[in-house]
């Protein structure tokens, strides 16, 4: 999971990605207190598009020390 101030940079700069139909969408969505399944994916596709960006740019990414369920078993794995 990443440093909470990187989720908050991630999500500002996913939605200043938005076009501006989406950044409607979304607009509207937070008044009513829920979003639309395709809306999720439009916000999770540029998510991805913005981490991937800044991997291929170098810049680091800053975890929590808590590990993510699937990462502590791949740590587990690699151990046996």
């Amino acid at each position: 999971m990443l440093d909470p101030s990187q989720q908050e940079e991630i999500k500002t700069e996913t939605e200043n990605r938005l076009p501006d139909f989406w950044k409607e969408k979304l607009n509207k969505a937070r008044g009513k207190g829920e979003t639309s399944k395709l809306l999720e994916v439009v916000l999770e596709e540029k998510r991805r598009e913005v981490i991937k960006e800044w991997i291929d740019s170098g810049k680091e990414l800053k975890c929590d020390k808590e590990l993510s369920p699937v990462t502590k078993i791949k740590e587990e794995n690699k151990r046996e």
